[in-house]
């Protein structure tokens, strides 16, 4: 069905851009309310119900660039959601809603998404001689002309019914308390943590950041381009240790100081405060993590805490004598490796220092300046960081994973090494020969780059073997092993095998015997866990192939 034309006079028999319809909804907005519709705002509603997805010309270069969704058809059957050409018009009715009545929208065009989220990028039009100011951010004084403003819209693919997402106001509040310390981050334009709109999903309007994601354009960057990325990387990291903190935990908006919705204000609200929430286990039976200043003691509690939920029993279903025996011989093995890792002193001065993590801090979620595109340029910046949803405050060695990706996706591997997807993208994974003798020359000139950035403190607290277990260790206490995860599984399974063949490595040095101590997985323990995955891998086939 095609968009409906607008009455003569704006175009006879043919459909009038978007910028037409917006500006004639906007003035049918300013009628009273128990004033009967104009002829106008009876036509665009009609429209805002017929109108066609948008044209190829709407979608900017950056988004042609990093898009997996130029097609409709494509996510919509990939994620199983609505096609954007119905999404479309219901956005359009939504933002011409909750915008300023001077303001005109004037692109509502598709992007590319993440695997959770859906977005939309928006244009819209900030009238001549007002200022710009939003969520505390002045973007730009008067203008002689109207001024385009970019944002993007962003909501969840698979929103529960009826449901408020209160994770759509701490990211709010966190992305505001960075943009107040000076980080480079996305302004919150408005969101609406409620179903109750006309889109009947909660939601976030967020200012686009100029240029590209790393992830798209990396490649294609020159060496040298490539050795200014891995400087500009390290000083972010810099930049994220001045941002201190009391306690490590969870960054979030303070209980009611929070509006569940704002829409385009220009100041932060009055009673905005921060917190920062102690950690908790478990995903449906969460148990609070008694806060300390000692990793070596918050790692405890939180094994601690696995154990007595996995000893419960009640998360069990299928299989769950056996299911909770093999869970609990897990975490009991990750608990007895924490206690080897004390008793070779791995914990000594590792308390302190706590600051600013971004739990994903990758290609993917920094945006740098177009100008890269230019072979010759080498003055580009790191224009933000995006996605900080999970922000945490860590000290510095759980924070201090290597931004290894810098040299490991730099290129072709010469050294025909496993792909970096074998080591589930997380530095502390890749064989140590990954940082330094087994590097190609344009990969050691890119890790060199990235080095020299940092402190030679900083360079310890990352490749020191002793901080490497001590993340790795980490991991299994904050999130846990799941099963039902073959990467979980495998993850685990090849953390025991490496800490077998290092603790036999350098048992020579304590004489403590228990400071000795490795386990291997029992063959029959292994085809345990194996016979779990297989059985469930069958039942989510069976479910889907019985969905579809």
């Amino acid at each position: 069905m095609s968009a409906i034309p607008l009455p003569e006079g704006k175009g006879k028999g043919e459909p009038s851009p978007i910028e037409g319809y917006t500006k004639d909804y906007k003035e049918a907005k300013q009628t009273e309310k128990n004033q009967e519709p104009t002829e106008n705002m009876k036509l665009v509603l009609q429209w805002v119900n017929t109108v066609e997805a948008t044209d190829e010309q709407n979608i900017t270069e950056s988004d042609i660039l990093a898009s997996i969704d130029t097609a409709s058809t494509s996510s919509t059957n990939y994620y199983g959601q609505e096609a954007f050409k119905h999404f479309q018009p219901k956005l359009f009715k939504l933002l011409t809603g909750i915008i300023p009545r001077e303001v005109h929208l004037s692109v509502v065009g598709r992007m590319k998404g993440g695997g959770n989220n859906r977005v939309a990028g928006i244009r819209f039009d900030w009238p001549s001689g007002k200022i710009c100011k939003l969520n505390g951010k002045v973007f730009f004084q008067p203008q002689e002309d109207d001024t385009e403003v970019r944002a993007v819209f962003r909501t969840c693919r698979w929103p529960s019914p009826e449901k408020s997402d209160p994770e759509i106001m701490d990211n709010y509040a966190i992305l505001t308390e960075l943009s107040r310390v000076g980080l480079k981050v996305p302004i919150v334009i408005a969101y609406d943590s409620t179903p109750w709109n006309s889109m009947s999903v909660p939601f976030m309007l967020l200012e686009r950041l100029p240029g590209f994601r790393l992830e798209d354009i990396y490649g294609s960057l020159t060496l040298k381009q490539k050795e200014r990325v891995a400087r500009l990387v390290a000083e972010q990291l810099n930049i994220f240790d001045t941002i201190r903190n009391g306690k490590m935990g969870r960054i979030q908006g303070a209980q009611d100081c929070i509006p569940v919705k704002r829409t385009f204000q220009p100041e932060i609200p009055k009673d905005f405060k921060m917190i920062t929430l102690d950690f908790v286990t478990g995903r449906q039976h969460k148990l609070h993590v008694k806060p300390s200043r000692s990793i070596y003691t918050v790692m405890r509690r939180m094994f601690n805490n696995w154990i007595s939920i996995i000893k419960k029993g009640d998360i069990f279903k299928d299989n769950a004598e056996s299911l909770q025996e093999i869970y609990l011989h897990l975490f009991e093995e990750l608990r007895a490796i924490l206690e080897v890792m004390k008793l070779r002193g791995f914990f000594e001065g590792q308390e302190g220092n706590i600051a600013l993590h971004h739990p994903d801090f990758f290609a993917r979620n920094i945006i740098i300046g177009a100008s890269c595109r230019r072979p010759d340029n080498l003055d580009f910046q790191i224009e933000g960081v995006i996605d900080w949803d999970e922000a945490l405050y860590l000290p510095e060695v759980l924070r201090c994973s290597p931004c290894s990706w810098l040299w490991e996706l730099a290129g072709p591997q010469v050294t025909n090494l496993p792909a970096w997807e074998e080591y589930y993208g997380d530095s502390d994974e890749l064989p140590s020969g990954r940082f330094d003798f087994r590097l190609n020359p344009d990969e050691r000139k890119i890790k060199t780059a990235y080095d020299e950035v940092l402190s030679q403190t900083k360079r310890d607290f990352m490749y020191k073997v002793e901080n490497v277990w001590i993340r790795r260790l980490w991991k299994f206490a904050l999130s846990g092993v799941y099963l039902s995860n073959e990467h979980d599984v495998n993850r685990f399974t090849r953390f025991l095998e490496n800490w077998a063949v290092y603790v036999k490595a350098t048992r020579h040095r304590f004489n403590d015997p228990n400071a000795s101590r490795y386990v291997k997985i029992s063959p029959e323990l292994a085809q345990q866990i194996r016979k779990h995955i297989k059985v469930k891998s069958t039942k989510d086939d069976t479910t889907t192939k019985e969905s579809a």
